[in-house]
C-alpha cells in the first residue's frame, strides 16, 4: 500500500519513481521496525550511485523512535557525508514538527495527502487501530471540523 501511494504522489508531482525491494523473509506487525530509516537512506546511496545532494526523510516530532531523532539525522547525515566525500547530505525539514503541524503546512501549500497512505497493517483498507490509523483519524476529525 505504501508503494500505491507513493506511486500516485509521484505521478501527481510528475516525478520519476523508482522501487527497490529489500526481502528479507520477514512480516514486521506494527510499531518500530528498528533500523528501518537507516536501510531506506543506504538504499537510496546504493541504488543511485551517481546521485548528489540532498535525501529528505519525512520524520517528525512525537515518536520515540531513535530513528526519528535528532542524533540519529546527525549521525546518518554524518555516515552519508564520509560515504559519499560531502556530495549527498541528509536532512528532516519536519523533524521538529508536530503531525498537526503538518498537516496544517500541507493544507496551505495544497499537498495532497488524500494521496498518502498510514497504516502500519499494510492492508487495503486502513484497519483503524494502528497507532499510525489513531493519529491519521485525529487528523481526519480536524480537517471535518475546518481545524
Amino acid at each position: 500500500m505504501e508503494f500505491k501511494s507513493a506511486s500516485r504522489i509521484a505521478s501527481h508531482y510528475q516525478i520519476d519513481f523508482h522501487r527497490l525491494v529489500c526481502d528479507f523473509g520477514i512480516h514486521y506487525r506494527e510499531g518500530e521496525i528498528r533500523g528501518r530509516n537507516a536501510l531506506l537512506v543506504l538504499a537510496a546511496l546504493v541504488s543511485h550511485p551517481e546521485f548528489s545532494g540532498v535525501i529528505a526523510l519525512g520524520i517528525h516530532s512525537g515518536t520515540s523512535y531513535y530513528d526519528c531523532s535528532e542524533s540519529f539525522v546527525s549521525g546518518i547525515n554524518k555516515i552519508v557525508a564520509e560515504c559519499t566525500r560531502g556530495i549527498v547530505a541528509v536532512d528532516a525539514p519536519f523533524l521538529n514538527w508536530t503531525k498537526m503541524m503538518i498537516y496544517e503546512y500541507c493544507k496551505e501549500q495544497e499537498i495532497p495527502i488524500h494521496l498518502t497512505y498510514s497504516c502500519e497493517a499494510g492492508t487495503e483498507e486502513p484497519c483503524g487501530g494502528c497507532r499510525s490509523c489513531l493519529d491519521r483519524s485525529v487528523l481526519d476529525a480536524c480537517k471535518k471540523n475546518g481545524a
